[in-house]
Order: structure tokens, then sequence, then C-alpha cells
């Protein structure tokens, strides 16, 4: 389990604004959790605080001794190898494990993901989207307990993310946490939780996709747009039953829609 007790990040030297005033928030293992705001709710700095790679300026993290790897959504700003083997091997070679086992590793790791064939490509020579995948093969290599992703698949095509978000959810089933930071409402739908934020981090909602993407009043709050699904129930174009939840996903949409008797 991660847990932010009363968290403060200072978003200028000075301490004279703070981007997260007071958040406080339990991760637990195994699920997927989805943290969802716009700029001003601090999200952009949340992500380095959970995975330990900057300090809050008060309050605290707990990890429990739980590893946790993180990838942003520039993938560029975390290769430094020149190849993809040896940059997957990095972080291995970092705590000291022998040779044989850190290829057998690496091996592993490319071959779950798909991408074998990259080995022993530079990175600067891939793709977005495959540049996204090596940087994951990375992050999960060392077996990690955690997982956060920072907005890490804005920047890929439809394809990979799709590719991305498969190969995210095995590693759920086999025991990962996830954390992904975004501001994208669509995305939180594929989260087990969602944790929306206001200004300095305020949480404003907390619950299931459904109870927090539905709230229209908390999603306005936290000057956050509504999935495609609930736009358009919520366009006046489509007749609508009282007392029927208001549905986030389209799967969710095409249900709604069957039971008014309109074909999806």
């Amino acid at each position: 389990m991660i847990e932010l007790c009363e968290v403060t990040v200072c978003a200028s030297k000075d301490g004279a604004n703070n981007a997260i005033v007071g958040l406080s928030l339990r991760l637990d293992a195994g699920t997927r959790t989805a943290i969802l705001g716009a700029h001003a709710s601090g999200r952009a700095v949340l992500g380095p605080v959970v995975a330990g790679l900057i300090s809050p300026d008060s309050g605290a993290v707990h990890r429990s001794g739980e590893q946790v790897s993180y990838i942003s959504c520039n993938p560029d700003d975390q290769f430094i190898c020149h190849s993809v083997d040896a940059d997957v091997a990095f972080s291995l070679e970092c705590k000291g494990l022998e040779p044989s086992y850190i290829r057998e590793r690496v091996q592993d790791t490319l071959a779950k993901l798909g991408i074998m064939e990259l080995a022993t490509k530079a990175p600067h020579q891939l793709s977005g989207g495959q540049k996204q995948m090596v940087a994951l093969a990375g992050a999960i290599a060392g077996t990690p307990d955690y997982l956060i992703l920072d907005e890490a698949t804005s920047m890929i095509d439809q394809s990979y993310r799709k590719h991305f978000d498969e190969v995210v959810s095995r590693l759920q089933d086999d025991g990962l946490g996830v954390v992904e930071l975004t501001s994208d409402a669509e995305r939180a739908t594929l989260a087990d939780s969602v944790v929306l934020l206001g200004p300095q981090g305020k949480i404003l909602a907390h619950g299931t996709p459904n109870q927090v993407l539905s709230d229209l009043e908390a999603l306005d709050r936290a000057d956050m747009d509504p999935t495609s699904a609930t736009k358009l129930w919520m366009s006046g174009l489509i007749p609508q039953r009282s007392g029927r939840d208001i549905p986030v996903t389209i799967s969710e949409l095409r249900s709604a829609l069957s039971s008014v008797g309109v074909a999806s």
C-alpha cells in the first residue's frame, strides 16, 4: 500500500504558491487507480511525488517497502542507453544482479510485451508507440509493486495505446498496482477507482468510474469534460428514462439506448 498523508508541494521556491495542499490518499496494491485532474489540480507534480522522484514540502508518503516504477508522457526523457536491451537492463544492473539473470529477465520482458525485435535498435530511432513500449519494459523489468503512468499514453497512436493498455491490464492481473494520472476522463474509465482532483489537489470525488464520472457537478468544479458517452447522453438527442444512471462508457451507453428502445 502507498499512503499520502497531508502532502503539500510548493509550486515556487519561495513557497508562495502551492501545487498541492494537504492531500491524503491511499493507493491499494493490485488495483488500478485513475487520478483525474486539470492543470491547476497539481496532477503534474503528484506522479513524481508518489513515485518518490521528488519529496513533498510537508506531509509524508509511506510506501511500506513497495518498489515503484514511473513512466512519463515523453519516453525520450527516460532513455539513457544506446540500445533497447541495454536500456531495459540498466535498472537491473544498478541493483548489482548477476549478468545471466539480467539477460534472461530482459529477454522475458521484451517477449512479454511483444517487442523482442526491437532489442538491438537504438531508442531514438523508434516510433512514439514503440518508445513507450520500451519505457514500459524498462519500468517492469525489475518487477515493481506499483507502476505510475503519468499521461503515459497521451503521445501515442490508438493502435499502440490499445496494446499498451492490454499489457498493463495483464500486469495488473498478476498483482501489479497501477496509478494513472490523466486529464482525460476516457482514460479514467479503465480504472477500478477514480480520484477527481480540484485546484491544489483537493479531492472532489472518489469512487468507481461510474460514480465519479457521472457526477457532472464535481466534473464542472474540477474543470473537466465528461466522457464522450456522457456528452452524447446529455445532448438531448436521446430519449432518457427517469432514474437511470448516466452512462460514462460506450458499452454503458449502448445498454442505456437499448433500454429506451433505440438501436445502437
